[in-house]
């Protein structure tokens, strides 16, 4: 994930990144950390940081060091797997910023179409049973 930065540009043309058979996303796009989880985590331990009002460069660490070691592990799973979403939002969106009110709510739209597929198939599947137990009576009553 190199979004062409002099530095990312620099060591992908020295194949820093082949050579150790790290694969990279190709065209990502410059200045999107709304995409990034890593980013978004970053933005999180920073607003708490600021929050304590950190007294020089000693307490910064040790608080940027403490609240990264207790940010529960669950939302940083949570950040991962909603990256697929940021990206459809983006994509969604042209290419605009990604809020996580917009992934909230594509997120709410596809577990509302989910849910109403959910509810075809059963329909479906009940209909198919219906009819498979009625062409089996008929069968029965046929063989009278």
């Amino acid at each position: 994930q190199q979004d062409g930065a002099a530095g990312h540009k620099k060591a992908e043309r020295n194949g820093w990144f082949e050579n150790r058979g790290i694969r990279v996303l190709k065209n990502w796009p410059p200045n999107s950390p709304d995409l990034s989880p890593i980013e978004t985590l970053w933005a999180v331990i920073a607003r708490e940081v600021s929050a304590r009002a950190p007294f020089g460069e000693d307490d910064l660490w040790r608080f940027v060091e403490h609240h990264f070691n207790v940010f529960p592990v669950e939302k940083l799973n949570n950040l991962v797997c909603e990256f697929s979403s940021r990206l459809e939002a983006c994509v969604g969106l042209g290419g605009k910023l990604v809020t996580r009110e917009e992934v909230v709510k594509r997120e709410h739209i596809g577990a509302i179409v989910s849910r109403a597929l959910r509810k075809k198939r059963l329909a479906a599947k009940k209909t198919a049973t219906a009819a498979a137990k009625a062409a089996k009576e008929a069968g029965k009553k046929s063989k009278k």
